[in-house]
């Protein structure tokens, strides 16, 4: 368990970049780019600012784990109460819809394909898992 913590520190932490380099390409463009101009756009940006203080947290919280080393008992009880789980599955969820609304800013068509594509590799992940949970 402590090794999925440490991995987890890190996942968290390239989330948090990502949502980071949205916001620093948005102000570093050549052009200046209004995000009352593009729905899309201010679509991504309200989603990256919900999940960029959320991966941040999430990101001290597991770099807290490793650094006092929590056991690995204390670890799954806290990341399986309720609230983190929902806060979990959201914040992804809120990262996927603002990847959505960026593609589909640069271009409707690769938006489309990219919310058709990550649907349907979730509902496969879905039914793996089962299969596992079932073996």
């Amino acid at each position: 368990m402590q090794h999925i913590i440490e991995q987890l520190k890190w996942v968290y932490g390239g989330l948090a970049g990502v949502c980071a380099a949205f916001f620093l390409a948005l102000l570093g463009s050549n052009q200046y780019v209004s995000l009352s101009s593009s729905v899309p756009l201010f679509i991504a940006a309200i989603c990256f600012g919900f999940a960029l203080p959320v991966f941040t947290a999430f990101t001290i919280a597991h770099i807290g784990f490793v650094e006092v080393q929590t056991p690995s008992k204390v670890v799954q009880t806290a990341l399986n109460k309720p609230w983190v789980i929902i806060l979990t599955r959201a914040t992804f969820l809120i990262f996927f819809l603002a990847f959505a609304a960026l593609l589909v800013h640069i271009s409707t068509v690769i938006g489309i394909f990219f919310i058709v594509t990550g649907m349907s590799v979730y509902f496969i992940l879905i039914r793996f898992f089962k299969s596992l949970r079932q073996a």
